[in-house]
């Protein structure tokens, strides 16, 4: 029987009737409705009656309810039924302001999801995750079918467990198992397994706990999608079924490596980076997998670890790393990694003087080096010697053709008068000869050189004190004494000074990302700065040189 539509009412076990409000959502197996007399509650409506197994399933969770599953996930309270009788639906919860986990992952879904999450959130979700789980399975039940869209986040970093008909139930002295499962949560001795009545183990549940902890850990990277080193392609499922862990230990013996880019393994405290050893190694079919309870123990012990790097906003990480992995990532990728907006879950943690301390520790670069000093005494450029080397050549050339005139006249026999006028004109003729010689000498050339090499250096000495100097720097500290000013001035504010705090670590890490810009800057625009400036007294030397009168 397949319905047509959802009922206006339906009947609770104790007969009550109750009204469906507004379809607040659809999914491949029902819908789900607003409750018109309870708000805080809403209706799970499948398309089709239930069937005597599944009614039994969920009356046996309903039997099973404890506070401690009312805590974590959204449980059945009550089974609906058509007006005949048939079973159609249960009631469950509301869950509002949460959203699916797989938000976190990325940084951009995590700026625009969950503004305030560090990587100290992403530690505490992932050990909310685990102690999810491990509430579960202490009650003897398991997920089974581990997905993103099965666990709910808070901005205070708690989670909500969702979809719980579908989990793998032992109520009663009976076992209800799940029919389905996604692949790339699925154990290696599950793929390609028809899953239907297979009943599945803790340590089955445990790998997909593993697999969720990895990814909310790292970024969204999928333990088993790595750069795999052999022939073709190496899709997850097969993966998996191969034992292939991208990022462990044995990682080139199965021929993978981690994806460039991604987060090594050793940002997670070493207790950790052994859970996921043992949860992917090839002997954790035999052996079993980490539980959740160890994983609670661990991630607990990373979370006490963490600290505060003193460069890169929102960047916490293991005291046991030597550097900051973030911002390792975040220099080679150009990409921020986390927001510097404050969460619910680490608002009030801020120690003002503490971060000032950090600020007052970023060295002041001081001003612009000065590019001019030490610079070598310029040379004449081979131009201006090819043009000095003629010149000292119009002299003997002017005399050689002159002289002729004046030889002739003694070599013939002419009045003393004439040899007179000879005389004159070899002179005349010396100076005309030289004159033009001078000429053809442009000097122009010259002075055109040196008026653009002048114009260079002043735009370059431009660039240098903007880009070298410490006027941006300068100005970024003031920016930051004033925020400090008007995160002093809202004591007794906390939502005003949490925004405050915000703006206040953007602009630190603006300062440092401004502090470092400028070394860089002063290395590499130093010797384009040097020869502007060594171009430019090279032409004003050849100038002054090919202008002197010979």
């Amino acid at each position: 029987m397949m319905l047509i539509a959802a009922p206006e009412e339906v009947l609770t076990q104790n007969g009550r009737r109750v009204g469906l409000g507004r379809k607040l959502g659809q999914g491949g197996e029902g819908a789900i409705y607003e409750l018109t007399d309870q708000p805080d509650l809403v209706a799970k409506i499948f398309h089709v009656p239930l069937s005597p197994g599944r009614a039994g399933k969920i009356r046996a969770m309903i039997a099973a309810r404890s506070p401690a599953l009312d805590r974590l996930t959204a449980w059945p309270i009550e089974l609906l039924s058509l007006p005949t009788g048939e079973p159609i639906g249960l009631t469950m919860p509301r869950i509002a302001g949460y959203r699916e986990i797989h938000q976190l992952y990325s940084p951009k879904s995590r700026r625009a999801a969950f503004p305030g999450a560090d990587w100290r959130f992403l530690v505490r979700v992932a050990t909310n995750v685990a102690r999810a789980f491990a509430t579960l399975h202490a009650e003897g039940h398991a997920i089974a079918d581990v997905n993103h869209g099965g666990i709910l986040v808070g901005q205070d970093a708690r989670l909500r467990l969702i979809d719980c008909d579908s989990f793998q139930i032992r109520a009663g002295g009976r076992c209800f198992p799940c029919d389905v499962g996604v692949p790339t949560f699925t154990p290696p001795e599950l793929q390609d397994q028809a899953l239907t009545g297979v009943v599945r183990s803790e340590s089955h549940d445990n790998f997909g706990l593993a697999v969720m902890i990895f990814l909310v850990l790292f970024m969204g990277r999928h333990p088993y999608a790595g750069r795999y080193l052999g022939e073709g392609d190496m899709p997850i499922e097969r993966a998996i079924k191969e034992h292939r862990f991208a990022y462990g230990r044995q990682r080139h013996l199965v021929s993978m490596d981690q994806p460039p880019g991604a987060p090594p393994i050793d940002i997670v405290s070493p207790p950790v980076a052994e859970l996921f050893e043992r949860a992917f190694a090839a002997e954790s079919v035999y052996l079993g997998r980490p539980s959740a309870a160890e994983w609670v123990e661990a991630l607990g012990g990373l979370e006490a670890a963490l600290v505060e790097c003193p460069i890169g906003i929102a960047h916490w990480h293991s005291s046991e790393l030597v550097a900051c992995p973030w911002c390792r990532i975040e220099a080679a990728t150009g990409v921020p990694l986390f927001s510097t907006e404050v969460s619910e879950a680490t608002a009030g943690l801020f120690d003002l003087a503490a971060f000032w301390q950090q600020l007052l520790d970023i060295k002041h670069p001081g001003p612009a080096p000065d590019v001019t000093a030490g610079a070598a005494r310029p040379k004449l450029s081979p131009i201006a010697r090819r043009t000095l080397w003629r010149r000292s050549w119009q002299g003997p050339v002017a005399f050689l053709i002159a002289v002729g005139p004046a030889a002739l006249s003694f070599g013939i026999d002419v009045p003393t008068l004439a040899r007179l006028v000879f005389f004159v004109a070899a002179i005349v003729l010396f100076f005309l000869v030289r004159w033009a010689l001078r000429g053809s000498l442009d000097v122009g050339t010259f002075v055109v050189r040196e008026h653009e090499a002048r114009k260079l250096w002043q735009s370059t000495l431009a660039d240098w004190e903007a880009k070298a100097g410490p006027h941006r720097f300068d100005d970024k500290r003031a920016e930051l004494e004033k925020l400090k000013d008007w995160w002093m001035s809202a004591e007794g504010q906390p939502q005003h000074r949490g925004r405050i705090e915000a703006a206040i670590r953007k602009a630190f890490d603006e300062l440092h990302q401004i502090a470092n810009q400028i070394e860089v800057d002063r290395t590499s625009l130093r010797q384009n700065a040097e020869e502007t400036y060594a171009l430019m007294l090279q032409t004003q030397l050849d100038l002054k040189t090919v202008s002197r009168k010979a």
